[in-house]
This record gives structure tokens, C-alpha cells and sequence, in this order.
């Protein structure tokens, strides 16, 4: 924003820094989302991946596309 917002972005950031406001609305509650974040541990990923894997092979997984219409 600071190369292409122009005379009134830079009016409206130092305004805003003075006056103690966020210069973007909602920065003041992205501490909030960063928290909120999960983060998956190596071993929740590789299991993640073994749980996606046997759901795919299963026996019982119904037929879709072009394998539900061919032989």
C-alpha cells in the first residue's frame, strides 16, 4: 500500500498512527487469529495421510466420474 495507495493512503496511515487507531480495520483483532491457528504435528500430518489413503482404497467406496459408467 505504502508504493501504490498515493497521497491519501499515506494521509490516512499517519492519521490513523496518531490518533492510536489500526491503519487497516481488523488489525487490532489479528493476534486473536493467529492463536486460532492449529498447527498439525508431524505425526498428525503422516496420519492425516494414512486415514485419507485407506478411505480412498476402500472396498466400499462408491464409484465416481467415469469409473461408475465403465466395465
Amino acid at each position: 500500500m505504502d508504493l501504490a495507495g498515493g497521497d491519501s493512503w499515506k494521509e490516512h496511515k499517519a492519521a490513523a498512527q496518531a490518533a492510536g487507531f489500526p491503519v487497516l480495520p481488523g488489525e487490532e483483532n489479528e493476534h486473536l487469529a493467529k492463536k486460532r491457528t492449529p498447527k498439525l504435528s508431524k505425526h498428525s500430518q503422516e496420519n492425516l495421510e494414512a486415514m485419507v489413503e485407506n478411505m480412498l482404497s476402500s472396498p466400499e467406496r462408491p464409484k465416481t466420474g467415469a469409473a461408475a459408467i465403465l466395465p
